[in-house]
């Protein structure tokens, strides 16, 4: 699975444009449930902590990637039971 990269969209004469940014704001990570930038960067995800914007798009993505996190860090246990 190929990361996406965060978008950071911005105006030039009445028109919208997206291009590459250098990492997630600090809200999106926050309106997903990584509270702690230091854990978000250890696991991969870029940070740039001097946007305060908050796009869908890159909370979508993040959402992904978090599950992920999430998911991998759950102790595995054994159903049965001896």
């Amino acid at each position: 699975m190929k990361k996406q990269e965060p978008i950071i969209k911005h105006w030039d004469r009445a028109i919208e444009l997206v291009r590459a940014g250098r990492g997630y704001s600090v809200a999106e990570l926050d309106e997903v449930g990584l509270r702690d930038i230091r854990f978000a960067r250890n696991h991969g995800i870029r940070v740039d902590p001097l946007r305060r914007t908050n796009y869908r798009e890159n909370v979508q993505q993040l959402e992904v990637i978090a599950k992920t996190i999430i998911d991998s860090g759950k102790p595995k246990t054994k159903k049965g039971g001896n």
